[in-house]
């Protein structure tokens, strides 16, 4: 039952709405939100709607009192129509509030802190208002957070001290639902709240959530932000390491993340050169396309723990692994070591006070190798194996096909052997150059086969795929971006 002091009319709270209602109204008939002082009697006890909050994605938010405590709370409000109870998009509604219900539920009390906890539900025939009453988590979400590092147009970065207190919230959060059997599947920033009391980031609306037990189910999750697996409606744990893994990419770079459920670019690309290695490469693992390449949420946390442990180690600050940052510690900024006067948001002119690091940063790869230098030892490369050719073509001088066929495996043998085992080819030797990854590492078999296809991509059409080279100062081929490697000098 809802009671309330019907009447005179009433402005709706929401004041992108702002309809004037009749007084016999308990809920906004355009937007749905609920009547100040509108009183709901749920299963435990009776809640007072205070303001409107919110609109989410499958109903209204608003800040509530339960009237006996005094306690602020969150209130879910979906609208039933009795008249169209048929209606494919208000079943899907009732499923959902039903779905989040039963799961907040099913995770009870003993759940960690980077979850809402939920308090009670109104189901109440007579008004057709389904409610969910919530733990109520006052402070900003993730979004509102990232984008406060940005100075006007550009984004100043946030502290990779900061950004590892939060990810390993976020990483215990999703590693506890895991050993629950559960699948979030909306895993973003706009369903991350910063409790400003605690500092704590709290994990909301369950709405799309799900028993990784349970049969087949729809797509959900925000765009940019769900895995292939998502979009196919499959269950895996692993697709919340992927709206993770896009999350952190966001809070690194302040870009959205473009992609649909595709290969997100590389965070040193994206507008953190010089973000620490390991942070970019465990970003670009959650983020992996093929669910059975991405590791697991307590893989993710194990991993942004030793991270952490290693940058206090290094003096760099202070650990952020089990505690909030306090006023005036050192941080170890993405882009330089700093310190600054306050963990607060960035003004337009931080204090700032440059130190050296204790320690060097890692060794970035080394700048790309001459065009002139890689030209001349491709040509002698290509000469290497067309006198390879030439022995094959008079040993298979009656089979064309056999003799085709032993020109490619010589080819690509001479290719992915020579970068993966020796990182050069005998023309790379002659001129002092190796094979490495973007990140400076040596190339995988698998990265040298990919770049060997790469390179017969860059040799058709007269070699257009060089042209790439020439559009930017790194001088990149299209092979050299479609395999993640470049050839550089191997002299000290």
């Amino acid at each position: 039952m809802t009671t309330s002091q019907a009447g005179a009319s009433w402005t709706c709270g929401n004041q992108a709405c702002a309809l004037t209602q009749s007084g016999t109204a308990n809920a906004c008939v355009r937007c749905g939100t609920l009547r100040i002082g509108l009183i709901l009697n749920g299963v435990t006890a009776q809640y007072r709607i205070d303001q409107f909050h919110r609109m989410g994605g499958m109903g209204v938010l608003h800040r509530g009192t339960a009237t006996s405590t005094g306690t602020p709370v969150a209130i879910k409000s979906i609208r039933v129509d009795p008249n169209a109870l048929n209606d494919p998009d208000q079943a899907r509604g009732r499923k959902d509030f039903q779905t989040e219900t039963d799961t907040l539920r099913r995770l009870g009390a003993s759940q960690p802190p980077g979850l809402v906890q939920f308090l009670d539900h109104i189901d109440d025939p007579s008004s057709s208002l389904l409610c969910l009453v919530m733990q109520f988590v006052d402070g900003q979400n993730l979004r509102e957070l990232v984008e406060s590092y940005r100075v006007g147009a550009n984004f100043v970065g946030m502290p990779v001290q900061v950004f590892l207190k939060y990810a390993i919230q976020m990483a215990r959060t999703l590693s506890w639902l895991q050993g629950q059997n559960v699948v979030h599947r909306d895993v973003n920033p706009l369903n991350l709240i910063l409790d400003r009391n605690t500092d704590q980031l709290t994990l909301v609306d369950f709405g799309s959530a799900r028993g990784i037990n349970q049969g087949g189910t729809v797509a959900a999750g925000k765009r940019g932000y769900w895995s292939i697996e998502q979009i196919q409606g499959k269950l895996s744990h692993k697709s919340d390491v992927y709206g993770f893994g896009a999350t952190m990419f966001y809070m690194l770079t302040g870009t959205e993340p473009s992609a649909v459920a595709g290969r997100l670019p590389k965070v040193s690309g994206s507008g953190a050169a010089n973000c620490d290695a390991e942070v970019e490469q465990l970003v670009w693992d959650s983020t992996e396309p093929a669910e059975v390449g991405r590791p697991d949420a307590t893989q993710v946390l194990e991993r942004l723990l030793q991270i952490d442990g290693r940058i206090n180690q290094s003096g760099m600050g202070q650990s952020v692994g089990s505690r909030a940052g306090t006023p005036s510690q050192p941080v170890h900024d993405a882009f330089a070591t700093v310190r600054i006067s306050t963990p607060a948001a960035p003004t337009a002119n931080p204090t700032i006070l440059i130190q050296p690091p204790p320690n060097p940063p890692p060794t970035l790869p080394a700048p790309t190798a001459s065009l002139g230098a890689r030209a001349i030892a491709l040509m002698i490369d290509l000469l290497v194996i067309a006198i390879g050719c030439v022995g094959l073509a008079l040993i298979s001088a009656y089979s064309s096909d056999l003799a085709l066929m032993l020109m490619i495996m010589l080819f690509f043998g001479y290719y992915v052997i020579s970068w993966a085992t020796f990182q050069a080819t005998f023309g790379m030797r002659i001129f002092g150059l190796k094979l490495v990854t973007d990140s400076g590492a040596r190339v995988r078999y698998s990265t040298a086969f990919v770049r060997t296809l790469a390179l017969i991509l860059s040799l058709s059409c007269v070699g257009l795929g060089y042209l790439w080279a020439l559009s930017g100062d790194r001088r990149l081929s299209l092979h050299d971006h479609l395999s993640q490697s470049r050839i550089v000098s191997s002299a000290p």
